[in-house]
């Protein structure tokens, strides 16, 4: 018997915001609690980084199990499942999908399509279901295929053009594949250079370098005027710069995203994978992986779960055509787990999904 398999490993949120490797609560799926009516016992096979996992630490969400989407196995059916859990302070310790056994919510599982690995589906479900909201729910896109139709009030309909910035995000990578989808005719991505060919090749008709954002916007409006496009939809899939201390809204991305729209709609629609502060400016709205989040603040009753999990099951049952999974690295030890984790917290990873291989080494 290996190591792994007698003392495997979770990865924890300390109280001082630091990423630790701990002896995993339930090393087998004995050891789990009992598991409410609405809740699932997973082993889980993969799980993927993101920045929330050290950066949730910022909004006082602690001392708790790390990690948010996985892929699995649901053991009342042994059917292979992809899923996310539920973030918030004091967590219970099941609900961490960086560790090998989990109990997951019943309403945040989806079946595993034949032919989508474990490592591309570990990394799916945050990023598609937050720009799902962006389109579906925020900017109000129908998506007739997926059996959803346009909202009354949205004023961003299929064939006008979206600003994407932060396309070499996971989010933003998923979200280019809902704009192509969904059948808007000029996606607009923004993203470091080296990538641009990537984002083209998953749906970006026009991409543009973030490094100096004025030039960026110059250039934006330039290719705006000489397609004749009207620019009423800006996604910003990272919200760069809105958690720095110090910083100030004029250096953020969302700042210089809004700075591309057109500016003749009566309501042009914002959304940002991150809360922008009210005071900073109100006309943003936050983008969310789940509308049945309770922490929330109020917004649009017509912007609802089920639109977003339309978007995500049409993404499952068509994968072999209409999805293209991130560049995938999967890491085995607890080290490099935890240096992983720092570096997307830090923004250091770039177009490439760095997934978890359980049990962790």
């Amino acid at each position: 018997m290996t190591e792994a398999t007698t003392h495997p490993t979770a990865l924890f949120l300390s109280s001082d915001g630091e990423i630790t490797p701990i002896a995993a609560p339930f090393p087998v799926a004995a050891s789990l609690p009992l598991a409410p009516q609405t809740h699932v016992p997973i082993k889980v096979t993969h799980s993927a980084i993101q920045p929330a996992d050290k950066k949730h630490f910022n909004l006082g969400f602690h001392s708790s199990i790390t990690g948010f989407d996985y892929a699995g196995i649901d053991l009342t059916t042994n059917t292979p499942v992809l899923g996310l859990t539920w973030p918030g302070p004091h967590r219970p310790l099941h609900a961490g999908a960086h560790q090998p056994y989990i109990l997951a919510r019943s309403d945040l599982i989806w079946t595993r399509p034949e032919g989508l690995s474990a490592e591309a589906a570990a990394g799916l479900p945050t990023a598609l279901l937050t720009a799902a909201d962006a389109f579906v729910n925020i900017f109000g896109v129908g998506f007739a295929s997926a059996g959803i139709e346009q909202l009354p009030s949205g004023t961003h309909s299929q064939g006008k053009g979206a600003l994407i910035w932060g396309g070499a995000s996971a989010v933003g990578w998923a979200a280019i594949q809902v704009a192509r989808e969904i059948g808007v005719e000029f996606i607009f991505v923004v993203a470091s250079t080296k990538n641009h060919d990537l984002l083209r090749g998953i749906g970006a008709t026009h991409v543009f370098d973030y490094t100096h954002p004025e030039e960026t916007t110059k250039e934006i409006k330039r290719t705006l005027q000489s397609l004749d496009v009207t620019l009423t939809a800006v996604f910003d899939a990272v919200g760069a710069g809105l958690e720095d201390a110090g910083s100030t809204y004029e250096n953020s991305s969302c700042y210089w995203g809004k700075q591309c729209l057109s500016g003749d709609q009566e309501r042009d629609a914002l959304a940002c994978a991150r809360p922008v502060p009210r005071e900073w400016d109100s006309d943003w709205e936050f983008a969310i992986f789940s509308r049945k989040w309770g922490a929330l603040p109020k917004q649009s009753p017509e912007w609802t779960w089920s639109r977003q999990d339309k978007v995500m099951r049409w993404f499952l049952e068509n994968h072999a055509a209409a999805w293209k999974p991130m560049p995938t690295r999967v890491v085995r030890s607890k080290e490099d787990a935890v240096v992983a984790i720092n570096s997307s917290a830090e923004g250091r990873i770039s177009c490439e999904k760095v997934v978890i291989r359980h049990p962790i080494l």
